[in-house]
């Protein structure tokens, strides 16, 4: 896990303005990200927004989203997967990027609670659909899980194990689970241990 400082990257500025000063946030956040991870092909990228008064939607868009669709080549991996996480957000900065994440359908954690080991609690900003929820709750009591070990442990949830592979790759790609392969399975667990919704 790494956090950043937005207003390292904004100096004097606390207007946080367009796609363009995003992608170039995006860029630098990518590169402070690559010199960070190691051998890591996964990381948690804490985006601190601490002393900025307002972000606007594109910006939100390039910076925060954008990171999290971008896998970032690196020397030791072929590729890096990043988890951005927010933190330290005013309600109007909380507003824009929940509208944002509606209109992308891709949400974005807040973290409320976490310690250098991890994220403890988060706030979801957009929405997610009730399958996905329910197999994050299921995850934050099992992590790590396979897809046929939640199909195992919830045999009333009438859910096939290919199904269940298909809610945990989504939930992977909307950077809201971790993941590592063991064997020939994709071991999954939630990026932190508790979720508040809206």
């Amino acid at each position: 896990m790494i956090e950043l400082r937005i207003k390292d990257f904004a100096g004097r500025s606390k207007f946080l303005t367009g796609a363009t000063v995003g992608e170039e946030h995006r860029s630098r956040a990518a590169e402070a990200v690559l010199k960070d991870a190691g051998e890591s092909d996964q990381m948690v990228v804490i985006l601190n927004f601490d002393g900025v008064d307002f972000a606007t939607a594109s910006y939100f868009k390039a910076a925060v989203l954008g990171l999290a669709k971008e896998n970032v080549r690196s020397t030791t991996h072929s590729e890096l997967s990043m988890f951005p996480v927010v933190h330290n957000l005013s309600e109007d900065l909380g507003e824009e990027l929940t509208i944002v994440c509606r209109s992308e359908w891709f949400p974005c954690l807040e973290a409320t609670k976490y310690t250098q080991k991890g994220l403890l609690a988060c706030r979801l900003h957009g929405e997610i659909d009730g399958s996905l929820k329910r197999t994050l709750q299921l995850l934050q009591s099992s992590a790590p899980a396979t897809a046929a070990s939640l199909a195992e442990q919830s045999p009333d949830e009438k859910v096939n194990v290919t199904a269940w592979n298909n809610r945990l790759a989504e939930l992977f790609r909307l950077r809201l689970t971790t993941r590592y392969k063991e064997g020939r399975f994709w071991k999954y667990e939630p990026v932190t241990k508790e979720i508040t919704y809206g």
